[in-house]
């Protein structure tokens, strides 16, 4: 299903078009299967829709997070569940140096790279599935993944959200999730900074 189809569907159907959002982000999220669905171009076409009062944005918000934080779990609970058996497996698939990778963030940053990998293109669907094989505690995992999803589907979709509010003269509503947007950027370099800062003193 293409990003034209998925929006035409929502539009035609905006009464259950939370919960298809919820399903397409946990789809977003999963192992294997997130490698294949555009969250990322996703979440801004849904932010349009919202920017047209189609849809309110915050319904719409707490779908996705909702979505994105079930996937990853799913992929979590996984990579707890015999990861190891088949892992050498998935490594020989057609998305190996994405999983590598994700092996490799863990190795380095440890659990802060469950948070960091979702705003990794290409390598979150991997970084829960590689969290839970390395033995990430839980509540660790779902406090940063919670965090890490809120502030991803935030930035795209209130993105989205946003063009479409200049675009429509709406700036009085558009501001604040304008602004939360710029903080969210905010953090995100300051943690990047303070990543690398760690990085190379270890």
């Amino acid at each position: 299903m293409s990003l034209v189809n998925i929006t035409d569907f929502i539009l035609q159907h905006h009464n259950i078009s939370g919960p298809v959002l919820f399903l397409l982000m946990v789809m977003e999220s999963a192992p294997l299967i997130g490698f294949l669905v555009p969250g990322t171009l996703i979440l801004p076409a849904i932010g349009i829709l919202t920017g047209h009062d189609i849809n309110s944005f915050l319904y719409m918000y707490t779908y996705a997070v909702a979505g994105a934080c079930i996937g990853d779990l799913l992929g979590y609970w996984l990579g707890c569940r015999g990861g190891r058996v088949w892992q050498p497996q998935l490594l020989k698939s057609h998305h190996s140096h994405s999983l590598q990778l994700a092996d490799d963030m863990l190795k380095r940053h440890g659990a802060i790279a469950v948070f960091l990998g979702r705003f990794v293109w290409l390598i979150h669907p991997a970084v829960p599935t590689a969290a839970g094989l390395f033995g990430v505690p839980l509540r660790k995992f779902l406090w940063l993944d919670f965090s890490a999803a809120a502030l991803w589907v935030l930035l795209y979709m209130g993105a989205g959200h946003i063009i479409t509010g200049i675009w429509m003269h709406q700036t009085q509503q558009a501001l604040p999730i304008l602004s939360l947007i710029l903080a969210v950027v905010l953090i995100m370099y300051l943690l990047h900074l303070f990543i690398s800062r760690l990085s190379h003193r270890q």
